[in-house]
């Protein structure tokens, strides 16, 4: 009885690696079917060159302005200040 458990239990290992291959091995075909890993390497080429324009664009960028002076408060109506 143990025996045909150790056999059962091989069978369905082997099953599973054999699954696992197909799968990758059609995971594969499919990707270069369908350009896959071009497209992933031209997006991440994409992703370089926006990166590098923006360190580019952050060291080129002018000093932010001072803030501004502050202002007097309005006159009031009738044009009289107080002392």
């Amino acid at each position: 009885m143990f025996e045909s458990w150790t056999v059962h239990y091989g069978n369905i290992l082997i099953g599973i690696l054999v699954l696992a291959l197909i799968f990758f091995l059609f995971r594969e075909f499919f990707c270069w079917y369908w350009k896959l890993n071009k497209i992933v390497d031209l997006l991440q080429s994409i992703d370089r060159r926006l990166q590098d324009q923006e360190m580019r664009a952050a060291r080129a960028a002018p000093a932010p302005l001072p803030p501004p002076p502050p202002q007097e408060p309005p006159a009031p109506p009738g044009g009289i200040h107080p002392a």
